[in-house]
């Protein structure tokens, strides 16, 4: 019950975040709990043959239920990202750029993070960005804490822009 709750959660989560498209969630939501009936569960107990040989009988359905899940969900996740077309599908404003837990971007992360004395030391505290302009270019500020030469923690501010299509850093001023 808590696994199918726990798929649910994920599926309302990518909906909020524009990942999928109602209809999508109410498909996945449909093989959620269509998959996750009492005749489905794990049989714990190996049947051993007269041969030796050990068979797991019905614990195959439950598992065959999650693999449908998963295979729906990535089937709705690459038509997200590809657009159907095989091409990354172009940003409407550009959020889906910055991470859902901490606000920062990965690309300008590894970035600063490579003009670092001690690399290890990061530690991201928050990202601003502004919207899309006419190219399709996002400002970014993002203010992080790294040990300077002496060991001390310093905090700096670094700022960059980020293309709103593919989410790849276009320019990166520290």
């Amino acid at each position: 019950m808590a696994s199918r709750d726990a798929m649910i959660a994920e599926l309302v989560t990518m909906r909020a975040r524009g990942e999928i498209s109602q209809d999508e969630l109410e498909a996945a939501r449909k093989i959620v709990e269509k998959g996750d009936r009492p005749a489905d569960t794990v049989e714990t107990k190996p049947n051993r043959k007269p041969d030796g040989q050990v068979s797991f009988g019905q614990g195959m359905k439950f598992g065959g239920a999650i693999f449908a899940f998963c295979i729906v969900v990535a089937i709705i996740s690459s038509s997200f990202e590809t657009g159907g077309d095989g091409k990354r599908a172009a940003s409407r404003d550009g959020s889906e750029c910055f991470s859902v837990w901490d606000g920062s971007s990965r690309e300008f992360v590894k970035s600063v993070k490579s003009q670092l004395r001690d690399p290890s030391s990061f530690e991201h505290v928050e990202t601003r960005f502004t919207e899309k302009n006419a190219r399709g270019e996002i400002g970014v500020r993002m203010t992080y804490r790294a040990k300077n030469g002496f060991g001390g923690i310093n905090t700096e501010t670094a700022y960059g822009t980020i293309s709103a299509n593919d989410c790849r850093l276009v320019s990166n001023k520290n």
